[in-house]
């Protein structure tokens, strides 16, 4: 299946649903790092005892893995809202989202990261955040 071709106007329209919607990521992200890292002290503290229900500490342990599967079951929704936009999500940590777009008939990226107000890089497809350039060069190779 083709992916949807965004002209620059057009991604910057998705900006502002994006923008909630990918913060909302990035914090969620961030939650699920804290829970797992709760469940892995309690394993590091206990290994596998953690698991018998006669440990003082499965029940909490139980409750960090059921909060981290509600969390990951939020995450996944939320980047196939993006996906449902036309975007790829690209990093969690800093809200890195691409958008197809084609320049002089080839398929590359409009590189959007969360705090940024419009579009203003774009890269190839097998290039990332690092090769970004800005929209309106055209760089050839």
């Amino acid at each position: 299946m083709k992916p949807h071709i965004f002209s620059v106007e057009e991604a910057n329209a998705a900006l502002p649903p994006l923008t909630t919607i990918v913060k909302e990521i990035m914090e969620i992200h961030d939650s699920i790092k804290h829970v797992t890292n709760g469940i892995k002290e309690l394993f590091d503290i206990w290994n596998e005892a953690v698991h018998e229900a006669g440990n003082p500490d499965n029940k909490m342990y139980n409750e960090k893995l059921r909060e981290r599967n509600e969390l990951l079951e939020r995450l996944q929704q939320r980047i196939e809202d993006i996906r449902q936009f036309g975007g790829v999500v690209k990093d969690l940590s800093v809200g890195l989202v691409d958008f197809y777009h084609e320049i002089d008939g080839e398929l590359v990226f409009l590189c959007w990261k969360y705090g940024e107000r419009e579009i203003r890089f774009w890269h190839r497809l097998q290039e990332g955040y690092g090769d970004r350039k800005p929209v309106g060069s055209v760089v050839t190779v």
